[in-house]
């Protein structure tokens, strides 16, 4: 006897709703953007289920403008939005395991401005962190911000999961690095935050979205700071008998001499 599977009205009425939106997501792009990884089997139990069907947007993603639409879209139809940067994380928090819009942003890696007199390079959060310090590097400058991932993840994605990386005991965290920032809300609106760092003037913005790993809105442009390079770098290493000596000698020298470890 042959098996049969039934979906629900609601389950269907998602269906539906996910395949407008494609259409729609078509149309206000005017581009071939849109991979459907919900069709891939006919089988009852896998294809059309919400948990696997995902909109994939890379073909498009270059300004907030465009990001401002797809958001506006996905919130009238309540569909989930995953932010993929290049995929360098490891803990699989891009994995969209609700479904709906993956919403890959790489192609928003244009560097704006490096500005020597303010001290800050501007640039759309799809950027190779790399390539930002590269861009620093051609003026004599530098970001100072070497995690271990820098080769191969994205302004926005340290951004989104608040980056620490080597030197930022001299020179701070990710979130101590970022001056303004561009962000498109989940209704599609588009803000940005106050340049000013450390101000009075209510809350200060940066701090909410540095660390919510896309949970509150797409970031689309950041400045970063810069900093002139040292004229020499010099590397240490040291051994010692136990774990108990380092640790109390990693304390005194940071405490007396706040070096870049």
């Amino acid at each position: 006897m042959d098996k049969f599977h039934f979906i629900s009205s609601e389950k269907i009425k998602k269906q539906i709703e996910f395949i407008i939106t494609i259409d729609e997501m078509k149309n206000i792009l005017r581009r071939n953007l849109v991979s459907d990884g919900s069709r891939r089997e006919n089988d009852a139990e896998h294809s059309w289920h919400l948990a696997v069907m995902a909109m994939i947007l890379e073909e498009y993603s270059a300004d907030k403008v465009d990001i401002s639409k797809v958001l506006k879209i996905a919130n009238y139809y309540k569909i989930p939005v995953t932010t993929w940067g290049a995929g360098g994380g490891t803990q699989g928090g891009v994995i969209p395991v609700c479904g709906g819009i993956v919403l890959d942003t790489k192609r928003m890696n244009k560097i704006y401005e490096v500005n020597t007199e303010g001290m800050y390079i501007e640039c759309g959060t799809g950027a190779i962190y790399k390539h930002i310090e590269w861009a620093a590097n051609e003026k004599g400058y530098a970001t100072m911000h070497y995690p271990s991932s820098l080769t191969c993840s994205t302004v926005g994605g340290f951004l989104a999961h608040r980056g620490i990386g080597v030197s930022s005991t001299k020179y701070g965290k990710i979130d101590d690095m970022v001056l303004q920032m561009e962000v498109v809300l989940p209704n599609g609106d588009i803000i940005y935050t106050s340049p000013a760092p450390k101000h009075a003037a209510g809350p200060d913005l940066n701090q909410i979205f540095i660390g919510s790993e896309g949970t509150l809105g797409v970031i689309t442009k950041a400045q970063m700071r810069i900093y002139e390079q040292p004229e020499s770098r010099q590397f240490r290493g040291f051994l010692f008998h136990n774990m108990t000596d380092a640790f109390n000698a990693g304390r005194e020298l940071l405490q007396k001499f706040k070096p870049s470890v």
